[in-house]
């Protein structure tokens, strides 16, 4: 009556940052995080035609961080399980869809403490008694944390013809605090920052409402979404000031220096709403030709967490600009001679200036509006039988060569 999908997974992933110039074998930043993932998930007709599929996924992960000489997060566990339920149904031109799950994340983290014997290339410390040992402190305390939460959907699509249908989805989500923004303790070589966790956080849990309309017709293709996002205990970024305002510097432990070359962040927790929408056009007057068009754009609101923020504190941080992406590509299938899908195209894209950003302690500043052109040939090379050998390609981004951030 059903089919049962399995999916394993296993990943690796060894990061190594060398930042001492005299010592090129010493790794200044050594993480070794295994992550293992499973998807279990059982789909068949439940009652009159209730598509329905139930199951649990997630994943468990553990990292080391020894053998380097800055930890900017500790060595940890986590588990995180999520059993759902997926049930969809339809009533002639109006198609629904609801969902429930419930996750739970279990983080736990040991103790770790940093022999600074030698002050240049600080290692961790793994000895019997690191209290009462000469150079050695605390950098990690252990942490036992369990989150969890409820969360569901419900979703309806409305097909009034097979060229235009109308969808709209509300939704209760679920995000628990990272290890870095819960345990962060320590320099981050690559980014020149110092980040500052906090384990007092709470899971973060939203609502979102969204509403889109999609137009299919022979020559042209189009959609318009729009989405409202408030998000409960919202985590984010926001540099640390010293007493007289300014932003706080450190050394690579993490010591106050006013000429540090570390710049110190932490982490916050507000109310916050996140809203904008997505329009696409694809002009297609023939099936080889298409000249498509998307417009994006974001807005992120600091709400707080009580009373008036003061402008500085107005908007979230890493909120992207308006964007515009237009590009027209040919592609032919039947290609020429030995070469079969062969393609060209020539793109723009726009980025408008932004002046909504996290102004507060000089964590973000203004960026100026920016247009990159990129282009492209391609296709593939394939032998007698026709099957494709080798795949040739050229492309490039940003050709007219514009400075932006």
């Amino acid at each position: 009556n059903g089919n049962l999908i399995v999916n394993l997974g296993y990943q690796f992933s060894h990061r190594r940052e060398y930042t001492h110039p005299t010592e090129i074998d010493i790794p200044g930043l050594n993480l070794q995080l295994a992550t293992y993932t499973y998807d279990i998930k059982y789909n068949f007709n439940l009652g009159n035609d209730f598509e329905t599929s139930v199951g649990v996924n997630g994943q468990f992960q553990n990292n080391n961080i020894g053998g380097a000489t800055v930890f900017p997060i500790p060595a940890y566990h986590e588990f995180d399980l999520g059993p759902f339920l997926v049930v969809k149904k339809s009533f002639g031109k109006l198609d629904l869809s609801a969902g429930a799950r419930y996750d739970t994340r279990s983080i736990t983290q040991q103790a770790a403490y940093v022999d600074t014997a030698n002050v240049f290339y600080p290692s961790l410390y793994t000895g019997p008694n690191p209290t009462g040992t000469p150079n050695v402190y605390k950098q990690f305390n252990a942490l036992n944390k369990t989150f969890s939460g409820a969360t569901g959907s419900f979703g309806a699509t409305y097909n009034f013809s097979d060229e235009f249908l109308l969808k709209g989805n509300v939704a209760r989500g679920f995000r628990a605090p990272s290890i870095a923004e819960l345990s962060a303790n320590g320099a981050d070589p690559g980014s020149q920052i110092y980040h500052v966790g906090n384990s007092n956080f709470s899971p973060e849990f939203s609502v979102q409402g969204d509403i889109g309309a999609f137009l299919t017709l022979p020559n042209v293709s189009a959609s318009v979404e729009v989405f409202d996002n408030n998000i409960q205990n919202y985590i984010f970024q926001e540099q640390i000031v010293d007493a007289n305002g300014n932003p706080e510097r450190v050394n690579p432990d993490g010591s106050p220096n006013p000429n540090g070359i570390y710049s110190k962040f932490t982490y916050v927790q507000s109310q916050a709403r996140i809203d904008g929408g997505e329009f696409y056009l694809d002009i297609h007057p023939f099936p080889w030709l298409h000249f498509a068009n998307s417009l994006t754009l974001t807005y992120g609101t600091n709400l707080g967490n009580g009373g008036h923020e003061p402008d500085s504190l107005k908007y979230l941080p890493f909120i992207p600009p308006l964007h515009t992406h237009s590009e027209l590509r040919g592609t032919f299938v039947k290609g020429f001679s030995d070469f079969r899908n062969v393609y060209a195209f020539v793109g723009f894209d726009h980025y408008d200036a932004q002046n909504q950003f996290f102004a507060a302690y000089g964590t973000e500043t203004y960026t100026g509006a920016y247009n990159l052109l990129s282009a492209g040939i391609g296709g593939n090379l394939v032998n007698a039988a026709g099957k494709t050998i080798m795949k040739l390609f050229i492309e490039g981004t940003n050709l007219a060569n514009v400075n932006y951030q």
